[in-house]
Formats: structure tokens, sequence, C-alpha cells
């Protein structure tokens, strides 16, 4: 929701990491890795097109590399 006009946003803000790993100890989270990208995506769009644009963000070719997407709890 937009505080200002109670209105739902359409698009959310993601943080992208590559190039290393998720840690965790004691309920604790944190990435160990060398790249990183924040972006916008839409509510609206589809599997696909995340994939489609984290191929889009990191720069790789889905037909020589399989991606690994992750959410925390």
């Amino acid at each position: 929701m937009n505080s200002h006009s109670g209105l739902r946003m359409k698009s959310v803000h993601l943080v992208l990491n590559w190039d290393g790993e998720w840690k965790s100890h004691h309920g604790e989270y944190w990435y160990e890795g060398r790249r990183a990208k924040a972006f916008d995506f839409s509510r609206d769009s589809n599997y696909d097109q995340l994939l489609n644009k984290v191929d889009n963000v990191i720069g790789i070719d889905r037909d020589h590399y399989r991606v690994s997407m992750t959410t925390l709890p």
C-alpha cells in the first residue's frame, strides 16, 4: 500500500544476488557473494517473465545455465 494514496503498488522491489551463496546461523541469513542488483518488477507478471528479467539482469542464456531462485523465511 502506498501510505499517501492508500492504493496498492503495481510493482515490487526485488534484490537479485548471484555468484555466491546464502549462509545462515541461528536464524540469521546473509549472502556471501560478489554480485547484487536491485530492480522493480510488476506484480502482474508471471514466472516466465521473472525468469526473463533475471536472465537480462545477470546476462545469462538459459539454454546454457540453470537459474535457481530462493526466498528467505
